[in-house]
């Protein structure tokens, strides 16, 4: 595998980790929380990360991302349980894929986001931006919520 896309899978490891710790500490009481009405309540944000999850991997697989396919990569409901497993079936995949890409892929192959078209490497790192926007956000859910994000997030990043 391209040592780029080694080092992706590396950091995306311990970042998908990060949310897996998140989302397994969020308590009952709390799982539905949202800081306001115009915010979707957590369990609906874990959903997103699932159905983007499978969104993104789509993108690799066809060269394009179909948002108004985006609903369709996970039809569950908002157990924590079944999210949580739809998100480490969609890391299998992920890294799968990345697995598969041959030099030229690497090389010439694009995907298309609408506006831009980028790179596998370049889209490696919306990837990991899109995780990491939510992982703030669900920090402020967690402070405004009154609940404490996991130990890991307090001693790595002081959140």
């Amino acid at each position: 595998m391209d040592i780029a896309l080694e080092a992706f899978e590396r950091h995306w490891r311990f970042a998908r980790g990060m949310t897996y710790e998140f989302i397994e500490g969020v308590d009952e009481a709390h799982w539905l929380f949202t800081p306001h009405c115009s915010c979707s309540p957590l369990a609906k944000q874990f959903r997103h990360m699932a159905w983007v999850a499978g969104l993104y991997n789509d993108g690799l697989k066809t060269g394009a991302l179909n948002f108004g396919r985006k609903k369709t990569f996970y039809e569950g409901s908002l157990d924590k349980a079944t999210i949580v497993a739809s998100l480490r079936t969609r890391d299998a995949e992920l890294s799968a894929l990345l697995g598969a890409l041959a030099p030229n892929d690497l090389r010439d192959r694009r995907i298309d986001l609408g506006d831009n078209r980028v790179s596998v490497h370049e889209f490696t790192n919306v990837i990991m931006q899109h995780e990491a926007i939510h992982q703030g956000l669900w920090t402020m859910y967690a402070r405004l919520g009154g609940f404490q994000t996991p130990e890991s997030w307090q001693a790595n990043w002081e959140l």
